[in-house]
C-alpha cells in the first residue's frame, strides 16, 4: 500500500485507536469492532481460509502481546456440512507490521459423536439367526432358500453420512461372511444375500 492510497491514513488512525484500546483493556465487543475496521487493510494472509473483516466480529478470546494481537474464533464450515466438529483457528495481528495470519489451528466438538459402530457382535447375532432359521425383522428368508440381510432395518447401516455408512456396511459384511462360515453358509451371487454352502 502506498502513501498516496487515500485508505492509509485511515488504516493508520484505525490501527492506533486498535492499539489504544488494546492497551487501555477495552471489551472484546470494542476490539472485534475496532479490529473489523483495520482487518482489509492488512497485508500477509488476511484472507486465508475464506477470513473476511465481517468475521472477525465473533472473536471468542484474545491476548494482547504487543505488538502481536492473538485471537481465537471458531469457522463453522464443518458445521453447514452437518459435521460434529468446528475449527477454531488462532490469528495473529502484528500492529507494527501491519500484517495476519493464521497462526494455528484445532478442533472443537459441538455435538457427541456417534458411537463407534461393532460389526462383530451385530454379525454374530445375524449369523446366529440366519444359521439357527429364526425369524428376525433384520432378515429375509426367501423361497429358493437364501436369506437377505435388511440393511433398512438395521441403523447402525442405514442412517447416517454416506462415507460412514459405505464403511460400516464393508466391515459387517466382512464380519457376517466370516462368522456364517463355521455354519455351512456363504454369499450368494447378490450383495447381502446368503445361502447354504453346497
Amino acid at each position: 500500500m502506498t502513501e498516496c492510497e487515500p485508505s492509509e491514513p485511515r488504516t493508520t488512525e484505525a490501527i492506533e485507536r486498535l492499539r489504544h484500546a488494546l492497551d487501555e483493556g477495552a471489551s472484546m465487543e470494542v476490539l472485534a469492532r475496532l479490529l473489523e475496521k483495520v482487518w482489509e487493510g492488512l497485508d500477509g494472509d488476511p484472507h486465508d481460509t475464506a477470513m473476511a473483516a465481517w468475521k472477525v466480529r465473533r472473536i471468542e478470546s484474545f491476548s494482547w502481546e504487543p505488538p502481536v494481537l492473538y485471537f481465537d474464533i471458531e469457522r463453522h464450515g464443518a458445521i453447514v456440512m452437518r459435521g460434529t466438529r468446528a475449527e477454531v483457528q488462532t490469528w495473529a495481528v502484528d500492529l507494527d507490521e501491519r500484517e495476519a495470519w493464521l497462526d494455528s489451528t484445532r478442533k472443537r466438538q459441538l455435538r457427541p459423536m456417534a458411537p463407534r459402530f461393532q460389526a462383530q457382535p451385530l454379525a454374530a447375532e445375524l449369523a446366529a439367526a440366519i444359521v439357527a432359521g429364526e425369524e428376525d425383522e433384520r432378515l429375509e428368508r426367501r423361497s429358493d432358500g437364501t436369506v437377505r440381510v435388511l440393511l433398512s432395518q438395521i441403523p447402525e447401516v442405514s442412517q447416517g453420512y454416506k462415507q460412514t455408512l459405505e464403511d460400516r456396511r464393508h466391515r459387517l459384511a466382512e464380519a457376517l461372511a466370516a462368522a456364517l462360515t463355521p455354519g455351512g453358509w456363504e454369499r450368494a451371487a447378490r450383495p447381502w444375500y446368503y445361502r447354504q454352502s453346497s
